[in-house]
C-alpha cells in the first residue's frame, strides 16, 4: 500500500500530463510519489496512462524506471497505457511500453 498523499499524486499526474521530466524526477525520488497510482482529480488514469496518451516519451520511460506497470488500466474502460500509446500514434512511447513487458493483447 502506498504511503503517499492525494496532494502528492495530483502534483505527479499534473506533471506527467505537462511532460516535466524534472518535476516528474523529483516527485518520485525526492518527495516518494508512487508511479502507480492516480491523482484523486481523475482517479481512474494512472500516471504511466496519462504519460503514454500524451506521448511523453520521456515521461514513460522514468515511470517504468520507477516500476510503473505498464499493463495498467484505467478503471472506467479498461484501456491500457500501450492500446492508447497506438491510438494516438505514438510509436516511441508504444515501443517503450512494449520493452518493458507491456501486453499488447490487454
Amino acid at each position: 500500500m502506498s504511503s503517499t498523499t492525494p496532494k502528492l499524486q495530483a502534483q505527479l499526474c499534473a506533471a506527467v500530463q505537462e511532460g516535466h521530466v524534472d518535476a516528474v524526477r523529483k516527485l518520485l525520488e525526492e518527495d516518494g510519489a508512487d508511479p502507480s497510482v492516480p491523482g484523486d482529480d481523475d482517479p481512474t488514469r494512472p500516471p504511466v496512462y496519462l504519460a503514454s496518451i500524451k506521448g511523453h516519451v520521456d515521461v514513460v520511460k522514468l515511470l517504468l524506471e520507477h516500476n510503473a506497470d505498464p499493463n495498467q488500466a484505467t478503471t472506467t474502460i479498461g484501456a491500457t497505457p500501450v492500446s492508447m500509446a497506438a491510438q494516438q500514434g505514438h510509436v516511441e512511447c508504444l515501443q517503450l511500453l512494449l520493452q518493458h513487458n507491456a501486453n499488447p493483447n490487454l
